[in-house]
């Protein structure tokens, strides 16, 4: 019989295991709070309420769902608010890679000369 070498230790099959993993565990957390939600929308079941204080300190904490659509989004693009934080912004774009699925923003090269 021949002895056959065992192959090597691939860095790519444990790269694949933990991906592998986490996408699951990711995706049954999701799934777990999703299903949450459904059963007790007011979030007490996940511990939500304990946060709730945290929440409420929050830029816009006031601003709920009924202020969007119908024309009223406009209006919001018009709010003091904006200013402060317009001065505050350094125009690095750092926002868009925080946010990146958001919609209010696009990052994309520009040939600028």
């Amino acid at each position: 019989m021949k002895n056959k070498k065992a192959a090597p230790h691939s860095r790519f099959n444990t790269a694949r295991k933990i991906s592998i993993f986490w996408t699951l565990f990711i995706g049954i957390g999701a799934v777990g709070g999703a299903v949450t939600m459904l059963v007790d929308p007011s979030g007490g079941l996940m511990g939500m309420d304990a946060m709730l204080p945290y929440f409420n300190k929050l830029p816009f904490a006031d601003v709920s769902a009924e202020t969007f659509g119908g024309g009223k989004t406009a209006a919001l693009f018009d709010d003091p608010a904006w200013a402060g934080l317009a001065e505050a912004c350094l125009g690095c774009g750092t926002c868009t890679f925080v946010c990146p699925t958001c919609q209010c923003y696009d990052i994309r090269d520009f040939d600028t000369g």
